[in-house]
């Protein structure tokens, strides 16, 4: 196959009111492929023998084109106003079919087009009301166009499906500040709230909205710094309806003394995350299925701490240590209505909806020398350790000690 690529490129260079730039990338690619795998499997036991034939061949054309333009206004020297708008095309087109016989089923599965578009705008407008506070809020839209068609070929019956599209609009807007009070401390709030009118799968944003907080705090060779984040999304349908809440917030520091040879870094985060979505209960067997929820919580918590010391100008020495822990929903022990036992019990069944989380621990210390043997040649010496730990289930628990030396040639 081949895949020649053009594109263009065009912007403003002297320094105005208004300025515009752009860009366009095409790419067409063609493609002749094919496949042929034959499996032969003995049982000596039983003397039976069982063969598997499997095909793939076919052509494809892939056209993608993507491109965007931005036109920038800028009326005073604290008023900026700016609107882009940003388009990808992507289209596979040819026959592609998958082929496979055994000695009890024949399939055959063809694959003809597939089509993705996605066209997006946003305008935004910044204010800087003073050189330390500034804020901006912007209107974005997107819309993403999927088509597609398979056909389908069996023994008994055939049968072709016709082009699939389905087409989805988002509207979101966005606003936020950033604040300097003091030249060591800067503080920014950014939030988006928007809604889509025909989300492609349950899992995808509806109605949804998300805060962010940042600060950062720096002076003589001191950072500290703070992070908190919130999204929702609620995704109702006619059959099925999703839920998610996130939260993700922690705090990091470090610190290096003036002549540069020790280093201190370490910080905290905890993610959160609690999901809800619909789904069918096919069982017990005979009855019909019920509508029930599957239901998701993680509590995540994260240390880690660093530091690097340079005792002399060839030695340079690092040691670290890393732990992540899971809390999942508190549960110490996993719980099923009676008669049903799962293969791998992470998660309570109450008889109707399931209550899922995966509670772990993770660590990982570890140490490292580096000896400057050259001005470009360093001879490296470390060691690391991997514990990992599930509470529910022990079939994927392991440790490892990782011992390890090598040179590294700088040029």
């Amino acid at each position: 196959g081949n895949t020649p690529v053009t594109s263009v490129a065009i912007r403003t260079e002297k320094e105005s009111r208004i300025g515009f730039q752009g860009r366009y990338v095409y790419a067409g690619g063609n493609r002749n492929f094919l496949l042929s795998e034959d499996i032969t499997a003995v049982n000596s036991d039983l003397n039976l023998s069982s063969r598997r034939q499997t095909f793939i061949m076919g052509d494809a054309r892939r056209k993608q084109g993507s491109g965007d333009f931005t036109v920038t206004f800028m009326p005073t020297d604290r008023w900026t106003l700016s609107n882009t708008t940003a388009i990808n095309n992507t289209r596979i087109s040819g026959n592609s079919a998958f082929v496979e016989v055994t000695a009890f089923t024949n399939q055959f599965q063809e694959f003809e087009h597939l089509g993705i578009r996605h066209v997006s705008n946003a305008s935004e407008v910044n204010f800087r009301a003073h050189r330390k506070f500034g804020v901006y809020g912007a209107y974005r839209f997107s819309q993403r166009r999927i088509q597609t068609r398979e056909s389908f070929y069996f023994p008994t019956f055939d049968f072709e499906v016709d082009l699939f599209e389905q087409e989805s609009n988002i509207n979101s807007g966005v606003g936020g500040f950033r604040w300097r009070p003091r030249r060591e401390l800067r503080v920014s709030f950014d939030a988006e709230f928007g809604e889509a009118d025909l989300p492609f799968t349950p899992h995808s944003e509806r109605k949804f909205h998300s805060e962010t907080v940042l600060v950062r705090w720096r002076k003589d060779g001191f950072l500290l710094g703070g992070n908190f984040k919130s999204r929702e999304n609620n995704n109702s349908a006619t059959l099925i309806n999703h839920s998610s809440v996130g939260r993700h917030h922690g705090f990091n520091g470090s610190w290096v003394n003036s002549g540069g040879r020790f280093t201190l870094d370490g910080g905290y985060a905890k993610v959160e995350l609690d999901t809800a979505s619909g789904i069918f209960n096919f069982f017990p067997e005979g009855e019909a299925p019920t509508e029930s929820r599957a239901f998701y919580k993680m509590n995540l918590h994260n240390v880690y701490f660093s530091t690097r010391f340079q005792p002399h100008s060839r030695l340079t020495a690092y040691v670290a240590y890393n732990l992540s822990k899971d809390a999942g929903d508190g549960r110490e022990q996993s719980s099923f209505a009676p008669g049903f036992e799962p293969t791998y019990p992470t998660f309570r069944f109450d008889g109707t909806n399931f209550f899922n989380s995966f509670p772990l621990t993770y660590q990982s210390p570890s140490a490292r020398v580096s000896v400057a043997l050259h001005e470009h040649l360093s001879w490296n010496l470390g060691w690391q350790f991997y514990n990992y730990s599930e509470r529910f289930v022990g079939e994927q628990n392991y440790h490892a000690h990782v011992s390890y030396s090598s040179l590294r040639w700088s040029f």
